[in-house]
């Protein structure tokens, strides 16, 4: 019962100047990353530049294992850090048989400035 998820940052510039930042995610080593945009590269790291006072949605796209055991559940923890901030944003996927394609927490807002 594999699937495909996505994990979004939302980022924001509180600055009145343009900032650039590299974010890195951290992921399950099981978890097979497709995709992370904006520049499509497959990596988990990627360089973003934001405008003054801009929000920006960054969106990592996954595939999910489809050797699970039916009957029972996986819980897959990601995080998200920023060159400009000290901390990480967390968020958690579940995924289950007959579930809707993934559960998931989204990660906090990341203000940069």
């Amino acid at each position: 019962f594999g699937s495909a998820a996505v994990v979004v940052a939302t980022l924001r510039n509180n600055r009145d100047h343009y900032i650039s930042t590299q974010l890195h995610l951290v992921k399950p080593k099981d978890i097979d990353l497709i995709s992370a945009v904006p520049d499509g590269n497959g990596k988990t790291t990627t360089n973003i530049l934001l405008k003054p006072r801009e929000e920006m949605e960054v969106p990592f796209f996954f595939n999910m294992n489809e050797e699970y055991t039916p009957g029972f559940h996986y819980d897959y923890t990601f995080s998200l850090s920023s060159t400009l901030v000290a901390r990480e944003a967390l968020t958690h996927i579940r995924v289950k048989e007959d579930a809707p394609h993934f559960y998931a927490r989204g990660i906090p807002v990341l203000l940069l400035g």
